[in-house]
C-alpha cells in the first residue's frame, strides 16, 4: 500500500512552503482525520499568525478543498462565484481565511491570503468585508506603485543633481579652454546642464512609459506625482500604505495641496488624516479646502486671484466616434455661461415641443394611444445634447462674424 502523505499545516499566505510546519493525524472514532499543527519555534514567524488559528483555516469541509486550500483560485471560478446568489452561512474555511486577511491589514501577505478565499463560500455581508479588504489591498498597490515610479525616476534633487552638476562639469571640460571667458563659459555651462536634464527626464519617462504600459504623456504626470507625494507628502502615501487612501485619494492631495507651504500642509493633513477611514475623494477634497480657508484664509484668496487668470480648453478622444471638450477657468465665468447654455437649452427645448404639437414639456398627451405624439415627444433631444448645439452654434456664428469682419476691412480685389 502506498504511505499516506504526511500532512502540513497551511500558513496564512495558504502556501505549504517556507513557513509550512509538520501536522500530526489522530484518528477519530467516526474515522476522519484530526490534524494539529505542532509549535516549531525554529520556523516561527512574528508576522503571521498563532499557529492554533492557521490550523482552523486551514481545515478543508471536504477533500477538494484541501486541495483547492494549498493554491490561489483561479479567475474562472472567481467571476463564476461572484455572480453566483451567496449563501446563507459563509463557509467556515473561507470566513476564517478572511478573518486571517483582516488581522493582516494592508500587506503582501494579506493579499495572499485573499486569493485564496472563495468567494461562493461568502454570504452577502461577509462578501461586502471581502470587498472592503479588496480596497485596501488596492490602496496599499497604489502606495507601492507610487513608491516603484519614484524609485526609477529619482529625486527632483538630491544626487540626481550632483549626478548632473558631476557630467555638465565634464562636458564643459570638453568643449571650453583656458582662453574662454567666464561668460562663454557660464553660458556653454547653462546650456549643456538644460541639455543633460532633458536628456534624462526624456529618457526616464519613455522607461516608466514601457514599464507601466501608458502613454509618455501620462507617464511623465505619474512622475512629477510620484515626486511630489514622497518628497512633499509623505504623510499621504503612508495613508495609502495602510489601505486607507486610494488612487483617487492620492490625487486630491496632490491637487489641493501642491501650491500649499510645507508648513502649511502638515497643519492641514492634520485636519484630515483622522477621517481617512471613511471619507472618499470628493469628502477629502471639501475637507481640505475648508481646513485651508480656516487656517490661511488670506493665502487662500491671494492663490484664488491667481488661478483667476488662467483658462483652458481640453479635448479628449473617446471611443465610437465621440470626443469630450473641457473647458476651465474661474468659477463665476464657467457657472454663468453653464447656466446660460442652460437657458438656452430649455427654450430650445420648448421649441421643438410646440413645433411637435406635445405641448411643453412635462404636459400629458391628451390620448394616451396617440403613437406618433409620443414619438415626437421622444425624439425631442435631451437637456445636455441641445446645451452641445448651443455651444456648437454659438461658436459657428462667431467664426461666421469673424470671417465677414475679415471680409470688409481687407484689401479691396481690383480688376
Amino acid at each position: 500500500m502506498t504511505p499516506r502523505p504526511t500532512p502540513t499545516h497551511i500558513d496564512s499566505t495558504g502556501d505549504t512552503g517556507l513557513y509550512a510546519v509538520p501536522a500530526r493525524e489522530t484518528r477519530q472514532h467516526d474515522g476522519t482525520l484530526d490534524c494539529a499543527a505542532r509549535s516549531d519555534a525554529s520556523n516561527a514567524d512574528p508576522h503571521l499568525v498563532d499557529a492554533s488559528r492557521s490550523v482552523d483555516a486551514a481545515r478543508p469541509v471536504d477533500a477538494t478543498r484541501a486541495v483547492d486550500a494549498t493554491r490561489p483560485v483561479d479567475a474562472s471560478r472567481s467571476i463564476a462565484a461572484a455572480l453566483a446568489a451567496p449563501p446563507i452561512v459563509s463557509n467556515a474555511r473561507d470566513r476564517q481565511l478572511l478573518a486571517l486577511a483582516i488581522e493582516a491589514g494592508a500587506s503582501g501577505q494579506a493579499l495572499s491570503v485573499l486569493e485564496r478565499i472563495d468567494i461562493a463560500g461568502l454570504n452577502a455581508h461577509d462578501r461586502i468585508t471581502y470587498l472592503r479588504e479588496v480596497v485596501a489591498q488596492a490602496a496599499w498597490m497604489e502606495a507601492l506603485q507610487t513608491i516603484a515610479v519614484a524609485a526609477v525616476s529619482g529625486p527632483s534633487g538630491g544626487w540626481v543633481d550632483a549626478h548632473i552638476e558631476e557630467q555638465v562639469q565634464r562636458e564643459v571640460s570638453d568643449l571650453t579652454g583656458a582662453s574662454t571667458s567666464a561668460r562663454d563659459r557660464a553660458r556653454v555651462e547653462s546650456q549643456a546642464r538644460d541639455e543633460a536634464w532633458e536628456v534624462r527626464e526624456r529618457a526616464i519617462t519613455l522607461e516608466v512609459s514601457l514599464a507601466t504600459r501608458v502613454s509618455p504623456r501620462t507617464a511623465g504626470r505619474r512622475i512629477e506625482g510620484a515626486r511630489f507625494l514622497l518628497e512633499q507628502l509623505p504623510r499621504a502615501v503612508g495613508e495609502a500604505w495602510a489601505g486607507r487612501w486610494g488612487y483617487g485619494h492620492l490625487r486630491v492631495a496632490e491637487k489641493e495641496l501642491a501650491e500649499v507651504p510645507a508648513s502649511l500642509r502638515e497643519l492641514v493633513l492634520d485636519d484630515v488624516i483622522p477621517f481617512a477611514a471613511v471619507d472618499h475623494p470628493r469628502r477629502l477634497t471639501d475637507r481640505l479646502r475648508k481646513s485651508l480657508a480656516r487656517r490661511d484664509a488670506s493665502g487662500m484668496a491671494a492663490r484664488m486671484r491667481a488661478k483667476s487668470q488662467e483658462r483652458e480648453v481640453t479635448l479628449w478622444n473617446l471611443t465610437d466616434g465621440q470626443s469630450r471638450l473641457a473647458v476651465t477657468g474661474p468659477h463665476a465665468t464657467v457657472t454663468s455661461v453653464y447656466r446660460s447654455l442652460t437657458d438656452l437649452a430649455r427654450a430650445r427645448k420648448q421649441w421643438l415641443a410646440a413645433a411637435a404639437g406635445t405641448g411643453t414639456p412635462g404636459s400629458h398627451i391628451d390620448q394616451p394611444g396617440d403613437t406618433s405624439a409620443e414619438s415626437a415627444a421622444a425624439a425631442i433631444p435631451r437637456l445636455d445634447a441641445l446645451r452641445f448645439d448651443a455651444v456648437v452654434e454659438s461658436v459657428r456664428r462667431l467664426q461666421c462674424d469673424m470671417d465677414s469682419g475679415s471680409q470688409a476691412t481687407g484689401p479691396q480685389a481690383t480688376d
